[in-house]
């Protein structure tokens, strides 16, 4: 069985890393970008259906969460479901 994979993303590592944690503990797989550039590079890389769940802060440098949230909607709508 395929373990279900969150990708978290936050550019404060405490708070990354905490989400990450409780996720792990609840059964999720979970990646970690330190920001939404880095998230989108995961993304584009993923092949479909790899993660179940986008986790996102939304003030963020390089790429806010606002931005990572229209690009998901545009290039990745089964994350909307």
């Amino acid at each position: 069985m395929r373990l279900r994979c969150a990708l978290v993303v936050d550019d404060e590592p405490t708070i990354r890393s905490a989400v990450a944690r409780y996720l792990q503990r609840r059964g999720w797989q979970a990646e970690v970008a330190e920001d939404g550039r880095v998230a989108l590079a995961k993304l584009n890389r993923a092949s479909p259906g790899g993660y179940q769940v986008v986790i996102s802060d939304l003030r963020m440098p390089h790429c806010s969460g606002d931005q990572l949230h229209d690009w998901l909607a545009e290039h990745r709508p089964d994350l909307f479901q």
